[in-house]
């Protein structure tokens, strides 16, 4: 709703922009707002309609959720499991599929991949996921502050709100790695 909102503001924007190269860019950015929401929407509908295992078993949710997506992209798939497999709280293991699922999604759109590996790291206190591809890659500077990507922002808000932290490392033409790392039973 929030995301609707304020493209709904900046629509408004648009309607008064008179240069049409800005019209061109702003409407280009807002339609990926759009479609960035109706994923989530997506995603939070399926997550309504889909039953949780009592396992919580998050490697599972991202096998079957990312697996297939992949596969049917031409794009190599791997998901390796570190420590001692846990159930996580409800929301610790939801923002970390989100923030797995937008990782991969990223990396389908944006990075032209050939492979997209997952760690799923369970630590003492922690878990830690991280995405990597062996993508064209990015500049992480140039998506900072105002023109960050709404992905990566997502992501990073998605964290955050579990107590935990996201990090970004990438360069043009060497891949990206995307790891968050949050403790196993942060506060609602």
């Amino acid at each position: 709703l929030q995301n609707l909102v304020g493209m709904a503001l900046q629509l408004d924007t648009v309607a008064r922009t008179e240069d049409s190269t800005d019209l061109r860019d702003e409407v280009g950015r807002i339609r990926q707002q759009v479609q960035d929401s109706i994923r989530e929407a997506q995603e939070s509908i399926r997550d309504l309609r889909s039953p949780r295992t009592d396992s919580r078993d998050l490697a599972l949710r991202l096998r079957e959720s990312a697996g297939p997506v992949l596969e049917r992209a031409g794009i190599g798939f791997e998901l390796v499991v570190t420590g001692t497999p846990r159930p996580l709280v409800p929301h610790v293991e939801q923002q970390l599929f989100r923030i797995g699922m937008e990782a991969i999604v990223n990396a389908m759109r944006h990075a032209e991949a050939g492979c997209v590996h997952l760690d799923l790291i369970y630590e003492r206190a922690t878990v830690r996921l991280r995405v990597i591809d062996d993508g064209q890659g990015f500049d992480p500077d140039s998506v900072t502050g105002d023109n960050a990507h709404w992905g990566l922002s997502m992501m990073r808000e998605r964290a955050e709100q579990v107590g935990g932290r996201l990090s970004v490392s990438s360069a043009p033409e060497g891949g990206t790695r995307i790891e968050v790392s949050t403790p196993t039973n942060a506060p609602a």
